[in-house]
């Protein structure tokens, strides 16, 4: 029983998980104003979210396929319990297709930042830096080379985002 709460919880974070990349360049296209091509006439925009709900719909069919993960076992050895999981083949196509949005949205971000008037530049400075800290939980968390081994950075990390963000909103005027 304890187990498969363990996977309602996994498949539904998923939601998330999976469309958060996607947001994210879709947002900063539109912040930096270089989502011309997402306009509301047209369906351009919902192509960037395919990917995410594909591996929406497997994370709750995932019993079924394994495609996401094939194993999720209770380990103890850091001395706490934790979830040990195998990923399964489309686990890491979305962790790719996650990683090119995130890269493509930081991309965009720097090429506004270079163009944008000095006034303007300590904003981009404020959302690189607060994008910066999951992207790099996430990735320790993903390649294995977590310091807290078991244990996923990137919720904690998005506490520094927060942090970053509402410093920039008090000290900048950070989204008037």
């Amino acid at each position: 029983r304890r187990q498969r709460q363990m996977c309602i919880r996994d498949r539904t974070q998923y939601i998330a998980i999976a469309f958060a990349p996607a947001a994210w360049l879709y947002y900063t296209l539109q912040y930096t104003e270089l989502g011309k091509w997402f306009t509301s006439q047209n369906q351009n925009r919902n192509l960037l979210f395919i990917g995410p709900a594909i591996t929406v719909v497997l994370a709750f069919t995932n019993p079924a396929h394994g495609l996401l993960w094939q194993t999720m076992t209770l380990d103890s050895r850091y001395g706490f319990i934790n979830l040990s999981i195998t990923y399964g083949y489309w686990f890491w196509i979305h962790v790719v297709l996650s990683y090119v949005y995130l890269t493509a949205g930081t991309a965009v971000l720097l090429i506004a930042f270079l163009r944008s008037k000095s006034i303007y530049r300590r904003h981009f400075i404020i959302i690189l830096v607060g994008a910066l800290f999951p992207w790099l939980g996430n990735l320790l968390y993903v390649t294995r080379l977590n310091p807290l081994p078991g244990i996923d950075l990137t919720p904690f990390a998005f506490t520094l985002t927060g942090i970053a963000v509402s410093l920039g909103m008090s000290r900048y005027r950070f989204l008037h």
